[in-house]
């Protein structure tokens, strides 16, 4: 038998108040009765969390005694049992005995700024939380409207499937307050898709529910597309793959499809499905607990200020197994992070690379693979895996990369016999190229001779030199915080430990320059014979 219980959570105002209104007519009054309540029901040793109501003009909420005894664990900020305004309540916690959220259950409480949803809810319904206009996080042990799926595919299909999108719990209401965000729920295809309107002030999102997955082997075979697909009737598969059943599924593909405010995410699970993060054009860092992630086909695709993922905040991509076909296209700022080394971007637990799964990622830099990785197989690494990855100037792959940096005016046989020595310290040589504008700084109104072009066309030319990068500043301080490379070497008479840049890299070496050739003697050379009448 069900049992109704009510709560009155805000009582009235000491008095009901009246306010006596002036009108053309005469005099009429208003009632302006504060008013918060819940209602729970409780059936079968569930309970359900029913709808929220608040009068016109309400700023105050009291939690009473009796509530807190019986709710076991309700919390508003505190429960001493005071009056709080809107400046004070910021946090709601539901329950841990709740498991059903009806819609409108938490509706229209503009003050609240984060909202914590208890581990044991099963259900929440179309909008409960509808028009939380100060909402900036929320706390969710599941990803749309039921806790669980079985069998979750990267495609799924039907209208039921707007359900799993992270939207659908704050409902299709439209006010001012709140951002429309059309969520797509199958690649996008017409008429998969739903509107939902989410706080514009909603920025994190931290699901704690887990994913429990069995797993089972089967036989397939490989189409021309190289698809893994079934075996005819009557056929033997070639090839075993692992196929997994997600029994509790915390955040399932294109949940967060096109939602454009959210800038950080915390997940508790070991995979990224497909689409899930898709067009998250706000997106900038999302943390995973968990080992030996994968990460799903277009799983970040277009998330512009999408900086870092991991699986331990400030190491970029530790932990991350498999990335899949697409899965970071078009995260231009990927690897641009003050959180950990600037542009160095860390692959080395990463066991494969999907097509196309960094093309235009222009903000990475220096890549670091793991030793098992191999940028030829074709395998490992697949296809356009970093196409239009224009920033990239060195990959490293268990390698050591040095760096050494200068002026090059004039190259002459004393650069070449430094930049060989350089080489032989290490996998790839980077120079670093100092312009134009800062060579006359250093050197003078009259240098450099050769413009920045020819001289690093002249660099590149030689063998012992991978890469050639062109820096502004007067030192290579900057860039060596960029490249974070093994070795900075230095020439002359420069001592270890001054040498500018040292905080960047693993070790310091110097290398003496060879005697009798510089191009300032070059130039004194050239000058001497034009003054004697030989040139």
């Amino acid at each position: 038998m069900k049992k109704l219980i009510a709560f009155i959570l805000t009582l009235a105002l000491a008095t009901t108040l009246f306010a006596t209104l002036t009108s053309c007519d005469g005099n009429s009054k208003k009632d302006t009765t504060v008013k918060y309540t819940w209602d729970i029901t409780e059936a079968d040793g569930e309970v359900t969390l029913n709808g929220y109501t608040v009068s016109d003009g309400a700023k105050d909420l009291i939690a009473d005694k009796k509530y807190k005894e019986l709710a076991e664990g309700f919390t508003a900020n505190n429960t001493d049992g005071k009056t709080y305004d809107e400046n004070t309540v910021k946090t709601v916690t539901i329950p841990e005995k709740v498991t059903k959220i009806s819609a409108n259950a938490i509706d229209s409480l503009s003050f609240i700024e984060e909202l914590v949803v208890g581990e044991n809810v099963k259900e929440i319904e179309l909008g409960a939380f509808s028009n939380l206009s100060s909402l900036k996080k929320i706390t969710l042990p599941f990803v749309g409207s039921m806790k669980g799926a079985a069998d979750v595919t990267n495609d799924m299909i039907g209208a039921a499937n707007a359900k799993k999108l992270f939207g659908y719990i704050f409902g299709t209401a439209s006010t001012s307050s709140l951002t429309s965000c059309t969520q797509t729920y199958n690649d996008g295809a017409s008429g998969n898709t739903a509107t939902y309107y989410i706080p514009t002030t909603l920025e994190t999102v931290v699901v704690t529910g887990t994913i429990a997955a069995a797993e089972k082997t089967i036989k397939v075979n490989k189409n021309e597309d190289g698809e893994y697909v079934l075996p005819a009737e009557g056929e033997e598969g070639k090839y075993e793959i692992t196929v997994k059943t997600y029994a509790d599924c915390a955040v399932q593909p294109y949940a967060f499809y096109g939602i454009t405010t959210i800038k950080t995410v915390y997940l508790k699970g070991n995979d990224v499905f497909a689409n899930t993060f898709n067009g998250c054009t706000a997106l900038k860092n999302v943390y995973i607990e968990g080992e030996k992630v994968t990460i799903g086909k277009s799983a970040f695709n277009g998330c512009t200020a999408l900086k870092n993922v991991t699986t331990e905040e400030k190491v970029g991509f530790k932990g991350i197994a498999v990335i899949g076909e697409s899965a970071f296209s078009g995260c231009t700022t990927l690897g641009v992070s003050s959180e950990f080394a600037l542009g160095q971007f860390n692959l080395t637990d990463c066991e494969k690379i999907g097509k196309s799964a960094f093309s235009g990622c222009t903000g990475l830099v220096t890549v670091n693979l793991s030793a098992s990785i191999s940028l030829d197989d074709g395998v490992s690494v697949e296809e356009k895996a970093f196409n239009g990855c224009t920033g990239i100037i060195a990959v490293k792959k268990g390698d050591t990369v040095v760096f050494t940096n200068g002026c090059f005016d004039i190259l002459h046989r004393g650069h070449v016999l430094y930049l060989q020595q350089a080489a032989m310290l290490g996998q790839h040589l980077v120079v670093g190229l100092n312009s134009d504008a800062s060579v006359k700084r250093l050197k003078g109104e009259t240098r450099p001779l050769v413009k920045q072009e020819d001289r690093a066309i002249l660099l590149s030319a030689l063998a012992c030199v991978d890469e050639v990068v062109i820096f502004e500043e007067d030192t290579p301080k900057e860039l060596l915080q960029v490249l974070r490379p093994d070795i900075l070497v230095k020439g002359g008479d420069y001592k270890a430990d001054e040498v500018i840049g040292r905080e960047s890299v693993k070790r310091v070496e110097i290398i003496s320059f060879e005697d009798g050739y510089s191009t300032t003697g070059l130039i004194e050379k050239i000058a001497d014979l034009v003054k004697k009448g030989k040139l």
